[in-house]
């Protein structure tokens, strides 16, 4: 979601810059955070190929995938027909399922081994999961509370634009970008690049149409001042 000022007695910018807003997970989202990647990405290798686990590539996607889980905001339920969101949070959801297992799968039943454990490969694409997936926790961070999973704006909430969301205005979603082509990249997969262009980044682009619109409608001016200097994911280019 793109952000909102949480205003007034919610802590000064620099500490909304940072970190202080992160939630901290229950523990049923640490065991959710914890159980997923392991039945979805490491138990099938496990099972099937235990040889592939001595690589770094499950592993990091693994670890990505339990931050990515544990720093989530909750669903929420939808607002029936008139619901901004457009059921936009569907297509999130499956895109990230796929842009997060596919490349483990596709590096974990190849009959060839690669990338190597020690190449360029796995180095560019753990930079690329780790920096995608902070860039994503530090944007959730600086919205705190007001970061929600279904499109929503709350009254009297300005527009943010600071810390991550200075140049971009939805610095989660490249974040999440970012990570999966990283996953991509560590296993060496280009159906984990396919799915991350033609699924992953269409889903986001869609919420960003339905989130905007709702915006522009709840915050008026301000956000179409905010949108003519900034780029949606990438600055300077999209």
């Amino acid at each position: 979601m793109t952000g909102v000022d949480p205003g007034p007695g919610q802590g000064t910018p620099r500490e909304r810059a940072g970190w202080a807003g992160l939630r901290r997970p229950s523990g049923a989202q640490w065991a959710g955070g914890l159980l997923v990647p392991a039945a979805t990405l490491l138990l099938p290798l496990a099972v099937a190929n235990p040889g592939r686990l001595a690589h770094p590539a499950p592993w990091v996607c693994a670890v990505a995938a339990l931050v990515i889980y544990v720093t989530q905001p909750p669903l929420g339920k939808g607002a029936g027909p008139s619901d901004p969101d457009g059921r936009s949070i569907l297509g999130i959801i499956v895109g990230g399922l796929l842009v997060s297992i596919a490349p483990v799968m596709d590096f974990g039943f190849r009959a060839e081994l690669r990338p190597p454990a020690l190449s360029g490969w796995t180095l560019g694409g753990t930079l690329l999961v780790a920096g995608g997936t902070w860039l994503r926790v530090w944007s959730i961070a600086v919205l705190g509370r007001f970061f929600t999973a279904r499109v929503a704006v709350q009254e009297s909430q300005p527009v943010v634009d600071y810390g991550p969301y200075r140049h971009i205005r939805h610095p989660s979603y490249t974040g999440a970008l970012i990570a999966a082509f990283g996953a991509a990249t560590v296993c060496q997969s280009m159906l984990g690049a396919v799915l991350t262009a033609g699924v992953m980044l269409p889903a986001y682009l869609y919420r960003i149409a339905r989130e905007e619109a709702h915006l522009v409608a709840r915050l008026g001016a301000p956000y179409r001042s905010y949108q003519a200097r900034t780029r949606r994911l990438v600055p300077g280019v999209l």
